[in-house]
């Protein structure tokens, strides 16, 4: 069907520019005759010029056509060739890593890929307070980045699915804006659950890998400290050593939420302790 049209649009674009072709020549040699003889035939070069003008817009409108056609194609190739990487990697047990210049893009790449996400997402967002960040970002930047990551969260735990859902995260609250983060995420419903490890004491304070993990088969790392090295990783076998890394640090966590069951008295603590 598509070629079908395509014809079409072709041959009636190459018909519209012989036409035009024609009324030129034909005009050009009547203006020529004219020239050597006093009652020669009259032009209406009005005519001629809207004719001609007619069929310039007939052929870029055509042309038109053709490109959202080319365009539409494209697409529909990079998806199917996306696609068909992706499952010749996976029936490899290939590993796929993707590279990122610096820490904005990776939180807008996890943005997309939480909202993308359809089963469950493991946040690890504790970190230990640095006087002096080494890798200087611009407030507006991270602000940016922070409302976007928000909203892809929020929809995640919004979306109406068959299949059960779950995001967990884990906070440190080094940064008092960790509190409003928390404070924010668990209106997000059912679906959202979060604990906290203590940080406040330099005795509680340890190394803490940074990273998200996407449906149990992509694994994000998430701090600017990793610069240059940001990167993503899917692999699902490589995947499940941070989910169980991960699992294990939930289950020696203080639940903040779990699901419908919110400790409002360890969220006064909080807000108390680290304001």
């Amino acid at each position: 069907m598509k070629d079908a049209k395509e014809r079409i649009i072709k041959i009636t674009d190459i018909i519209t520019i012989v036409v035009a072709i024609i009324i030129s020549v034909i005009a050009f040699i009547i203006d020529g005759y004219n020239s050597y003889v006093d009652n020669g035939v009259k032009i209406d070069y009005a005519f001629v010029a809207t004719s001609l003008l007619l069929a310039i817009a007939i052929h870029f409108i055509l042309v038109g056509f053709l490109e959202d056609e080319i365009t539409s194609r494209q697409k529909e190739l990079t998806q199917g060739l996306e696609q068909a990487v992706g499952t010749i990697i996976d029936s490899l047990n290939g590993v796929e890593v993707i590279f990122f210049d610096d820490i904005n893009e990776v939180d807008m790449y996890i943005a997309k890929r939480i909202l993308a996400a359809s089963e469950c997402v493991y946040d690890f967002n504790w970190q230990d307070f640095m006087p002096i960040n080494p890798y200087h970002r611009k407030l507006a930047d991270k602000e940016y980045a922070a409302t976007k990551i928000d909203a892809s969260i929020k929809s995640f735990c919004s979306k109406k699915t068959m299949k059960p859902r779950i995001y967990k995260e884990i906070f440190t609250f080094s940064y008092p804006q960790n509190i409003g983060k928390m404070l924010n995420h668990i209106k997000y419903g059912d679906v959202y659950c979060c604990s906290y490890y203590e940080n406040k004491d330099i005795n509680t304070r340890f190394p803490k890998l940074q990273f998200v993990v996407i449906d149990d088969r992509e694994v994000v790392f998430v701090s600017s400290a990793y610069k240059p090295n940001l990167c993503s990783i899917k692999n699902t076998r490589i995947a499940s050593i941070f989910c169980n890394y991960f699992e294990q640090a939930w289950e020696l966590s203080k639940k903040i939420k779990d699901r419908n069951q919110v400790d409002d008295d360890l969220i006064k603590e909080i807000s108390e302790r680290y304001k």
